[in-house]
């Protein structure tokens, strides 16, 4: 195990923590739909980091394609959720904010 493989993880350990606590924070108050979005966009980015994780060690270019093209899942939902995040955070009214 070289020390790219444990910071990797180490990171994604650190998004799985954080997007537990906030979690739970949503749980108790179920209106702060931030504290579900920032939660979802931590966990996404753990899965990025274990899908670039996997990139690092493919040895074919099947293997690499597969799994690049798995990354795109949690990308996506990494972007949605924090462009909802800063939404409701902010309290940005205007809906073509969003969507921009």
């Amino acid at each position: 195990m070289n020390w790219v493989t444990v910071i990797w993880s180490l990171a994604a350990g650190a998004c799985i923590g954080l997007g537990i606590i906030y979690l739970l924070i949503w749980r108790k108050v179920p209106a702060q739909h931030a504290s579900f979005a920032f939660a979802v966009a931590a966990l996404a980015t753990a899965a990025i980091a274990f899908h670039e994780l996997s990139l690092i060690t493919c040895e074919v270019p099947e293997s690499f394609e597969q799994t690049l093209r798995g990354a795109h899942v949690p990308l996506a939902v990494l972007l949605i959720s924090l462009a909802y995040f800063v939404r409701n955070y902010f309290g940005t009214v205007r809906p073509w904010l969003f969507w921009i």
